[in-house]
């Protein structure tokens, strides 16, 4: 994921940006948007929060960096890219890349085998996060 995130940082940031425009979306998926966090707005209400080209626009970029999951802003203002997600809320997994000013995380060396499923024992009930950049993360969750 780090050397993903390093060819493709220009398409992050224009993502982010995206992000940061849209004054109540606070979750963009394929298929769907929040607004407010707000979850199931109907699909009829969408194009007045996030018009059609738009969401065709995100779209392209979910695709250019295999973001299964879409975006979200959470409420710090810190924006998740999630790359994956699976189980449900009483178990499964999640990666993601975030952009934040407000994680306190240690750097992720570049040598060594270590990666966050290692640093991520017990494999349960476990969140490893590593700094890739100024204000850019990786992270595991494992619950």
């Amino acid at each position: 994921m780090v050397d993903e995130f390093r060819r493709n940082q220009a398409v992050f940031d224009e993502l982010r940006a995206m992000v940061a425009q849209e004054p109540r979306v606070t979750r963009v998926a394929r298929d769907f948007i929040w607004i407010d966090g707000v979850l199931n707005v109907p699909e009829a209400e969408r194009p007045s929060h996030l018009p059609d080209n738009r969401l065709a626009r995100y779209r392209v970029l979910f695709d250019q960096l295999k973001l299964e999951s879409g975006v979200i802003r959470y409420e710090d203002g810190s924006v998740g890219f999630l790359r994956s997600s699976s189980g449900m809320v009483t178990g499964g997994s999640s990666k993601e890349f975030i952009w934040s000013k407000n994680i306190n995380a240690p750097e992720l060396a570049l040598s060594g085998s270590s990666s966050l499923k290692d640093a991520c024992v017990p494999k349960t009930a476990c969140v490893a996060t590593r700094k890739v950049a100024p204000e850019w993360f990786i992270s595991l969750e494992s619950h």
